[in-house]
């Protein structure tokens, strides 16, 4: 599943954004932390297929891309994340929408390497500080919760959709309590297996 070496670009990618995101997070990440795309995940419901993961020191972030429109089935998407949750292959997994990797990507990739600075370059993190939103330099994570929020200064925007407040996914394997409804859920509609121990 995963290889040897450091963060390469190495299209074609799946789609255009899931290229953008490869382009951009190779720039900055470190030398140590390796890039796969198109990861195979089996869950107990089906082989699912995550975008990138990020893998350093033993421990694994996944990376999803939504779609840039919002025309999705939520409840599948969470049941999907939450399986792969429950797979124990990651440690987080973040699903970003399309429209704000479109809009935000400095910003987006900015929070990453708040979030985790040891997979970013010194200059990695000092160029992306340089390069995102007044809003985005000042934000700070909340503590619980499985959605990141960064909102706009509304002068910024006027009435422009790009500065409609980003969401970023974050489920956390240490925080089980963000997904581990969504995953017994998945397992009672599609799987056979016993379902995920609440204190998991």
């Amino acid at each position: 599943m995963f290889g040897v070496g450091g963060p390469l670009y190495d299209p074609p990618y799946e789609t255009p954004l899931e290229d953008e995101l490869a382009w951009h997070l190779v720039k900055y990440l470190h030398r140590s932390v390796r890039l796969r795309s198109q990861v195979r995940v089996p869950t107990p419901c089906g082989v699912f297929w995550v975008d990138f993961v990020i893998e350093h020191r033993g421990r694994r972030i996944a990376l999803e891309c939504g779609a840039l429109d919002e025309d999705v089935d939520e409840r599948q998407e969470r049941y999907r994340d939450a399986l792969l949750m429950g797979s124990a292959v990651f440690q987080t997994l973040y699903r970003f929408r399309g429209k704000d990797l479109f809009d935000h990507m400095e910003d987006v990739l900015f929070i990453l390497s708040r979030l985790h600075p040891e997979l970013f370059t010194e200059r990695g993190r000092i160029n992306l500080e340089r390069l995102a939103s007044p809003e985005a330099r000042v934000w700070e994570p909340p503590r619980r919760g499985p959605v990141l929020t960064l909102a706009y200064d509304a002068a910024t925007g006027a009435n422009d959709e790009a500065y409609a407040p980003m969401r970023i996914k974050r489920l956390r394997l240490k925080c089980a309590t963000d997904w581990v409804r969504d995953h017994d859920a998945a397992l009672a509609e599609y799987g056979s297996a016993a379902p995920l121990a609440k204190s998991a």
